[in-house]
């Protein structure tokens, strides 16, 4: 597992380290020049190890790579030109200070440990050796904490997840009861409304025979007084009737002659 320095103070403390390793390696290289290439070094006017970038000294070293020990070359686990790519890129990390990772940091530190020993400088070796060395350890340590970190948030995780089952289990039983309920209080109302209907329909052909003989028992009783009311309005219009014919004659017998032959004597 690679980890990775995120915080602002850890990008700073790698980018230091890359920047020492580089003076060291920096160091060894013109150190190497001075006992095995000092024509190249008075060619080029180089008269101290900051006077040459490390990204120069890879192609001097492969143009003077018999120099170096063969039984050495041999026991680097990687071609030398890997090696010497390695030392290329440890320097653009650190001139431009790149964001990197603490692991890749170690190898630029292990690779860097293997070339001052094919330079033959064993101090500038252990010095790296030194470096390399706390900064695994450092990175054992941030490894440990992020997996105890992860150990814990897997835990809460599981916990959060088996509350989450719970919560949906009750509201699916809780959903499955209010259908429930509702179901069973649309049948219960369903029930009473057809009840009723039916409790209406047996009220109307119950009660249509006694509204009928009802009315048949009081049809003598309340028609008797008013036929009679009528029987004794047609008498009394008849007699008066009869009266006013009465009269009538009466008052024409009673006129004088003199006024009732008048006309025919005018005529």
């Amino acid at each position: 597992m690679d980890v990775i320095c995120t915080s602002l103070q850890a990008q700073q403390e790698v980018g230091k380290l890359a920047t020492k390793v580089q003076t060291i390696l920096e160091g060894a290289c013109y150190d190497f020049g001075q006992k095995r290439m000092q024509e190249t070094l008075q060619e080029k006017g180089w008269d101290c190890p900051e006077s040459v970038e490390l990204n120069i000294w890879p192609n001097e070293l492969r143009r003077h790579k018999q120099k170096l020990v063969p039984e050495d070359l041999e026991g680097i686990g990687k071609s030398f030109d890997d090696l010497l790519d390695s030392s290329c890129h440890l320097r653009h990390t650190a001139v431009h200070r790149l964001r990197v990772t603490a692991a890749r940091v170690e190898q630029f530190m292990s690779d860097a440990e293997v070339l001052c020993r094919l330079m033959q400088d064993e101090q500038s070796a252990e010095t790296v050796a030194r470096m390399r060395r706390k900064m695994q350890a450092c990175v054992e340590e941030i490894k440990r904490n992020k997996d105890l970190l992860e150990s814990r948030l897997k835990a809460i995780r599981k916990d959060f997840l088996w509350q989450k089952a719970v919560l949906e289990s009750r509201e699916q039983a809780a959903i499955a009861q209010v259908f429930s309920e509702d179901q069973e209080c649309q049948q219960a109302v369903g029930s009473d409304l057809e009840c009723s209907v039916k409790m209406t329909r047996l009220d109307m052909v119950v009660c249509e025979p006694c509204v009928r003989n009802a009315t048949a028992e009081l049809a003598p009783h309340s028609c008797g007084p008013m036929l009679k009311d009528i029987e004794n309005t047609e008498q009394f219009r008849h007699e008066e009737e009869k009266s006013n014919g009465e009269n009538m004659l009466i008052a024409n017998s009673s006129r004088p002659r003199s006024q009732s032959s008048a006309p025919s004597c005018m005529l």
